[in-house]
């Protein structure tokens, strides 16, 4: 029988709606809104207000990394907290579910 993987091999191979695995992909749309913030994306986002960062009217590049930058932040403002919450939730219930019963060990030879 193979040992259970630990510390990011566990994180990799988690399921998908585990604890684990929940989290996992909260921390991945942290990681990836920070790059493209790490990048100064933020500065594409004035699109919504109808200004381009780079000055042409039609400008295909900065209405792409826009998009991209908006759909992140609204998935990290709104997706992360749920994802975190539905974690939480889904240890606490498998910490509350009741075990199996052992079955009783024979009795020795008399």
């Amino acid at each position: 029988m193979a040992a259970e993987p630990r510390g990011w091999k566990a994180w990799r191979k988690a399921p998908l709606l585990s604890p684990m695995g929940l989290l996992l992909r909260a921390a991945g749309l942290v990681a990836f809104f920070a790059v493209l913030h790490a990048f100064g994306l933020r500065e594409y986002a004035t699109i919504l207000c109808g200004s381009s960062p780079t000055g042409s009217r039609v400008d295909t590049l900065a209405v792409a990394l826009a998009a991209a930058y908006i759909f992140s932040w609204f998935a990290l403002v709104l997706g992360t907290p749920i994802l975190v919450l539905g974690a939480g939730f889904s240890l606490l219930l498998l910490k509350l579910q009741p075990r199996k019963p052992q079955p009783p060990e024979p009795l020795p030879p008399a």
